[in-house]
């Protein structure tokens, strides 16, 4: 389950975004600039609480860190 809890680079199109997890919910930096934030419910799903980036963008991001949660959760 540590695994849920390191940074790791997310791809979305070109474009590169480093996920920051931190308690209940994820900063995504792109070039140390926080583009959005994304929070976790209380059953282990993402939500975008607020992002400076396109839908279609978003909702890729929200796939990988869900995908990054349910591996940490049965790792």
């Amino acid at each position: 389950m540590e695994g849920i809890h390191e940074r790791f680079l997310a791809t979305v199109g070109n474009r590169e975004f480093e996920v920051v997890p931190n308690i209940g919910h994820y900063a995504i930096l792109e070039n140390d600039v926080t583009v959005a934030e994304i929070s976790i419910d209380d059953d282990g799903k993402a939500h975008i609480n607020s992002a400076a980036l396109a839908d279609e963008e978003c909702n890729q991001l929200l796939q990988k860190i869900q995908d990054h949660i349910n591996t940490g959760l049965t790792s």
